[in-house]
């Protein structure tokens, strides 16, 4: 068969599993939104039936034949760089996914399906019992799936890490992590010595209906095209992609606290963007998407914080936010900006500052990695987070939901995900300092009103590739080096005049 229609018959695979990945992002997105708490048990049965039927088909007899011909070198040295990255990521997704069994990865799906549900009712009981035993299975199953993983794996948490990020490991990132903690600690001191006699007023209650007029403004603003997106309410917040022209992010609102609702739109709209600028001519493969989780979070925390937590964005728009939103009419704008960027410890992660919010990180990486290994138990979950927190940051929960139930991702069995939000904050770091340098006029720019030109930037450089390039490949082709933490501890030191 030639190498023609070898291709043909490939492409022909990933059409149906795109076909099957919008309906099941479809029926996740309508879970997680609107969906009635009585229907979602039925619901997660029918998407682990879509589930398993792209686990079928990427796992096929047909897609190992294709591969492996595909890969031959008469085949291979007459394969476009496009077609060769292609059949590169399809080759882990399969190696991964062939090695568990079908079975066993439809309970999985399943059960985390039915898992959302019961960590929603757990957080807004506030109480980790009602969950405990539902996650207890998850990583069960977790820890059952590790040993069907093909690759050479010192930790077994390596094995769920690779998934996210290739070729991390517990060795790299306890080296990375150590070095930054070791670092972070002591500048997070000396901000909050220097912020001690700043003013610390709560914010005014700001009704929901009040805080909604703002977030399509600030989205558009962005560069976000409404026509292929839309904006939502959800618990928790979450961009989810149904295809390339129908992009779609969650925002959650706080009457007490109407700044979470614009730093999460900022968050998310910033992995919108990232969707939407892809170009088209990938929208056919499978590199429609970001080149690992952490380049997806350096985008969302880059929009968040490098521009939405900078003076110079909110000089641009603090009119536009007291226009839309009168209950800030007699806060001045350096009361405002100094409350956006106050560096206290917290024990939400999502509202988290900008600095502390990598202790975060590591807490939970250090849970998940004692999870897996075994070394801890669910049960005891709780008290192993009540202790991290009053170590690392010095607050302490007051209940589970302020605790250990405030994030939703082991519910959906996503362990090795959380490390991907520290990494993406020093990736976001070095690129943003690159885009400075290319782009001269950036404060210009922002204090016009006219984000586009970042956008347009970011759109060149990372966001049209897809995940043509490895995450270093393509932090290299950007900045010109690998991923150096010193970026982002030099961007907090310039920030908060520590010298």
């Amino acid at each position: 068969m030639n190498t023609r229609t070898l291709w043909q018959k490939y492409m022909q695979i990933l059409e149906k599993v795109r076909a099957y990945e919008e309906a099941l992002a479809l029926l996740q997105w309508d879970q997680q939104t609107i969906a009635s708490v009585r229907g979602r048990n039925f619901r997660a049965e029918t998407i682990g039936v879509f589930a398993t039927k792209v686990f079928s088909l990427t796992t096929s007899d047909t897609v190992e034949q294709l591969l492996g011909e595909l890969q031959t070198a008469s085949h291979w040295e007459t394969l476009s760089p496009m077609q060769r990255r292609s059949i590169q990521v399809m080759h882990k997704a399969f190696v991964r996914a062939r090695a568990i069994p079908e079975k066993m990865h439809q309970d999985f799906v399943v059960l985390c399906a039915l898992a959302q549900n019961r960590w929603e009712h757990a957080r807004e009981q506030r109480d980790f019992t009602l969950f405990c035993p539902i996650l207890l299975r998850i990583v069960e199953m977790k820890r059952e799936m590790i040993p069907y993983i093909h690759g050479q794996f010192v930790h077994p948490y390596d094995a769920l890490l690779d998934g996210y990020e290739t070729g991390m490991t517990v060795e790299k990132l306890d080296r990375i992590f150590g070095r930054l903690r070791e670092r972070l600690i002591p500048l997070i001191a000396e901000i909050q010595l220097r912020q001690r006699a700043m003013r610390n007023d709560p914010w005014p209650h700001v009704p929901l209906d009040v805080q909604r007029a703002f977030q399509p403004f600030l989205l558009t603003q962005m560069g976000f095209d409404p026509d292929i997106g839309q904006l939502a309410q959800s618990v928790h917040p979450f961009m989810i992609t149904i295809n390339p022209y129908d992009i779609r992010i969650t925002t959650r609102y706080e009457e007490s606290d109407f700044t979470s609702a614009l730093f999460s739109t900022l968050h998310e709209g910033g992995h919108a963007l990232y969707e939407q600028h892809i170009d088209p001519a990938l929208h056919a493969t499978n590199l429609a998407t970001g080149a690992s989780m952490a380049v997806h979070e350096s985008q969302s925390r880059l929009w968040e914080n490098m521009i939405g937590r900078s003076p110079v964005f909110w000089e641009a728009y603090y009119p536009d936010l007291i226009q839309r939103i009168p209950q800030l009419q007699t806060m001045s704008f350096s009361t405002f900006y100094a409350g956006i960027n106050r560096v206290a410890p917290t024990l939400i992660r999502t509202d988290a500052d900008e600095v502390t919010y990598n202790i975060h990180i590591f807490i939970r990486y250090a849970c998940e990695k004692q999870l897996i290994a075994g070394t801890i138990r669910v049960e005891d979950l709780p008290e192993f987070w009540h202790d991290a927190y009053a170590q690392n940051l010095g607050v302490t929960p007051t209940n589970d939901a302020t605790g250990v139930l405030q994030d939703v991702h082991w519910s959906g069995g996503d362990f090795g995900y959380f490390p991907s939000y520290a990494l993406g904050n020093l990736m976001a770091a070095q690129l943003w300092n690159t885009l400075k340098k290319d782009v001269p006029q950036w404060e210009t720019h922002m204090r016009n009103r006219n984000l586009i030109p970042l956008k347009t930037w970011l759109t060149k450089h990372v966001y049209a590739h897809g995940s043509m390039y490895t995450p270093e490949e393509l932090l290299v082709r950007v900045t010109g080096n690998p991923l150096d933490s010193e970026h982002f501890l030099s961007y907090v030191a310039q920030k908060f005049g520590i010298s």
